[in-house]
């Protein structure tokens, strides 16, 4: 009978020192699993990061090329209004003359 007894309890021992095992192996993965997460949290947060500032600096290039545009156009605009104020002038420099004309001519006529 001890035979038996001792049997059965080696074989209980290797089925405790498997559940220890196995026990320990599940461990272990639990902590590789939060290993992994955790660097790959951490990957994902750099590309976020780097990507984050890869849109500020082209938000920033648009913005100056904006910037450049609109002080170009205002220069264009310049010229233009510069241009049409020469025109304005010279034909408000005719019709001022046509004006006085106008007054002269009616001055003569009251002065006739």
């Amino acid at each position: 009978m001890p035979d038996k007894q001792e049997e059965a309890k080696r074989q209980e021992g290797d089925k405790d020192s498997d559940g220890v095992i196995m026990n320990q192996i599940k461990k272990y993965l639990g902590y590789y699993k939060i290993i992994v997460g955790v660097v790959l949290a951490a990957i994902m947060l750099f590309y976020v990061v780097m990507s984050t500032n890869e849109i500020r600096t082209m938000k920033e290039g648009l913005k100056k090329k904006v910037d450049l545009s609109i002080a170009i156009s205002n220069d264009k605009f310049d010229v233009v209004q510069g241009r049409f104020n020469n025109i304005k002038g010279i034909f408000e420099g005719r019709f001022d003359n046509i004006e006085d004309n106008i007054k002269g001519s009616d001055q003569l006529k009251i002065n006739e």
